[in-house]
């Protein structure tokens, strides 16, 4: 026959904590004193040790019929390995001058793909060129968003950009907003002439928002 059989514990008996020694003795009792498996002519087919002894046997027979198969395989490894080995050139007579050479020529190379200036309009900018470029479209997106101010002037909101970084160079981080509108005030009078009493700063905003506001 190509079966075992065999008998674990009952729930209970793994809740009370049966071990695996345990388990097995009463396997092998309960086989020798119950029908019919004690007066089987396959006992050698009954538990867990049997099955785990013919498994043991199976892995065995196993590894030995590809044991030639495996030296092949390492044989034909280790001989593309030195084939490898075989094409590669000699080693340098001074190491330390091929380091230094190869190394100042990865520098030339690198300096030289930073500092040309190619064609940009064909798409061929070089490292540097396209590294600025997305520099300076960083930098124009955070001028954009500095802060300015929304002024009304007798109810009529009129757009008057306020710049408070290039307008006002004297406002801080450490100012409060009741000095910012101060400041914007008097910044107002200096470049419009007079202003009403009436006119005050409606809501804080951005360049870019006036700008689009204004278009």
């Amino acid at each position: 026959p190509d079966y075992f059989v065999v008998m674990n514990p009952d729930q209970a008996k793994l809740i009370n904590g049966v071990t695996f020694i345990q388990a097995r003795e009463e396997e092998e009792q309960w086989f020798e004193d119950n029908e019919p498996w004690c007066s089987s002519t396959f006992k050698d087919r009954l538990g867990v040790k049997r099955l785990r002894t013919k498994l043991e046997n199976l892995l065995i027979e196993k590894i030995r019929e590809n044991i030639p198969k495996l030296t092949d395989e390492i044989s034909n490894r280790l001989m593309e390995a030195n084939g490898k080995l075989n094409e590669l050139p000699p080693p340098p007579a001074n190491a330390q001058f091929e380091i230094n050479r190869v190394t100042n020529k990865c520098e030339n190379e690198l300096r030289h793909k930073l500092n040309t200036v190619t064609d940009s309009n064909n798409g061929n900018d070089s490292l540097w060129q396209k590294i600025k470029r997305q520099l300076d479209e960083y930098n124009m997106a955070i001028k954009s968003k500095r802060p300015a101010f929304v002024l009304t002037f007798g109810g009529v909101q009129r757009t008057l950009l306020v710049d408070v970084l290039q307008n006002i160079p004297t406002v801080n981080r450490n100012v409060t907003y009741s000095s910012i509108v101060v400041t914007t005030m008097e910044t107002v009078k200096k470049h419009e002439g007079s202003l009403s009493s009436e006119a005050f700063i409606k809501e804080t905003t951005n360049v870019k928002d006036i700008i689009d506001q204004s278009r």
